[in-house]
């Protein structure tokens, strides 16, 4: 009588232990999807459909005295179709033959309002900008790098920059994030310095 009554006595603790078990695996299984659930940010958009941009640059070379006190380096201009929509990141590519402690004085612009200077430069040519979320208006917005104090541009330089891929602009529209169309790469016009004089 020893026997029987034990192993009644293990099959039932078996029984409390295994739907404890799958009690404990489902509070983990919440706890987890709770988790990866309020901590997601803003993702980026897969379909960018519902949200129409589009950026151009201007292509158009030119060279430019060195003694020139204001040197428009670069303009590009972001269409929307809505508003709400903020600018909020920006990545430039920079080619030529120049000396980088230029961009310790190059501003970037929308109108007549300065969004700040270069944020980070890296070894590969990119200029980073950081626009703090920029709103930006419904249709066209031009933007433009304007170079001051140029005590480091000498005659022979030359000045070029680039829009290479999808996410050298990003930007935001109710916390989603999503990049404006183009054909990419955006080639903005060279700049060359000169001793003297403007040449078109």
């Amino acid at each position: 009588h020893l026997i029987p009554a034990k192993q009644e006595k293990l099959k039932k603790r078996n029984s409390t232990d295994f739907r404890a078990y799958v009690g404990l695996l489902f509070v983990c299984l919440i706890a987890i999807t709770l988790l990866f659930s309020s901590s997601r940010g803003p993702a980026v958009v897969a379909d960018i459909q519902d949200y129409k941009a589009t950026v151009a640059v201007d292509s158009n070379s030119a060279a430019v005295a060195v003694a020139t006190p204001q040197i428009e380096l670069f303009r590009f201009v972001i269409n929307t179709d809505r508003v709400g929509v903020s600018l909020s990141k920006l990545k430039i590519y920079v080619n030529g033959l120049y000396d980088s402690s230029i961009f310790d004085n190059l501003k970037l612009y929308n109108g007549n309002t300065q969004l700040g200077f270069v944020e980070k430069f890296d070894q590969n040519g990119n200029i980073y900008f950081n626009p703090s979320s920029y709103k930006l208006a419904a249709g066209q917005n031009e933007f433009y790098f304007i170079l001051t104090g140029n005590t480091d541009i000498t005659a022979g330089n030359v000045i070029q920059f680039s829009l290479t891929d999808s996410f050298s602009i990003v930007l935001s529209y109710q916390g989603h994030l999503f990049t404006p169309r183009a054909d990419y790469p955006l080639d903005g016009g060279a700049v060359s310095f000169v001793d003297k004089g403007y040449l078109a």
